[in-house]
């Protein structure tokens, strides 16, 4: 759909290609007036290919650009201790977030009764994209599992739910306190649900809410679940070539929540 995971593939050696641009605000909540990262874009060029009619693979190239404020109180003087070694000075981060690679298995056809399908990615962070937060330190691994279900004489209307596992490479990173609790490094139950409903025959409106859960037992429950939702076009231009906008925001205080979302991709 958007972000939640259909349970097609493409077909035998068939490939697509892609841009998304994504821009979130306001993440990371301080304590203080301001967040820890205000702005974040990211571009994700996205390749995939199709193998054998069961199986496609893939490539995953985020660029990030995050910038944040200086971090101070109600008198204008600056926190300490930093974040990530952030301060004084504000987070301006220009770069690679990760190198990533992906798979989807399709087990069962949607068009037969109810898609099932399994998906992998893994990836490493580069350079000193994990200390500004735009990637896990180190080696990620992904996997999830894709149900879709359609309905209509066409399949017009179509659900999806999508529950994985985002681990990483374990990290010494000390506690951040944030707006809503103490962050502490762990790994991520993921999940997703979402519809699109084709309208016209080139248009689909899509709604999808999509979050995590911070598997960290020594972090605090107000910053553990990250929930967003969101709602947009899908314009296909050809059968299979189509643009997407959209936006929304979050409605829990997770610390990887944005306050606001839009994207754009191709």
């Amino acid at each position: 759909l958007f972000s939640v995971n259909g349970s097609d593939i493409l077909g035998k050696n068939e490939i697509s290609f892609g841009l998304v641009i994504d821009y979130g605000h306001g993440l990371l909540r301080s304590p203080f007036k301001d967040p820890l990262i205000e702005h974040n874009f990211q571009g994700t060029f996205q390749f995939n290919y199709g193998l054998a009619g069961v199986l496609v693979l893939g490539l995953d190239l985020p660029i990030d650009l995050s910038s944040g404020v200086q971090q101070n109180d109600a008198a204008g003087n600056q926190q300490a201790p930093y974040v990530n070694k952030w301060g004084p000075d504000k987070l301006a981060f220009q770069g690679l977030g990760y190198v990533g690679a992906h798979g989807k298995w399709r087990i069962t056809r949607v068009e037969h009764g109810f898609g099932v399908a399994l998906g992998l990615q893994v990836g490493y962070g580069l350079s000193n994209a994990a200390s500004n937060a735009a990637a896990e330190d180190g080696f990620s691994y992904w996997p999830s599992v894709i149900l879709e279900k359609r309905f209509g004489p066409k399949g017009e209307l179509r659900f999806a739910v999508n529950g994985g596992y985002r681990g990483h490479t374990p990290t010494s990173s000390t506690s951040l306190v944030l707006k809503d609790g103490t962050y502490a490094d762990g790994d991520l139950a993921t999940y997703g649900a979402g519809v699109s409903w084709r309208v016209l025959e080139p248009l689909d409106l899509v709604a999808e809410t999509y979050g995590t859960y911070l598997l960290a037992g020594n972090a605090d429950s107000g910053i553990k679940v990250s929930n967003e939702a969101v709602g947009g076009i899908k314009l296909f231009v050809e059968r299979n070539s189509y643009l997407m906008l959209g936006g929304g925001a979050r409605y829990t205080t997770g610390f990887e929540a944005a306050d606001e979302r839009v994207f754009l991709g191709f």
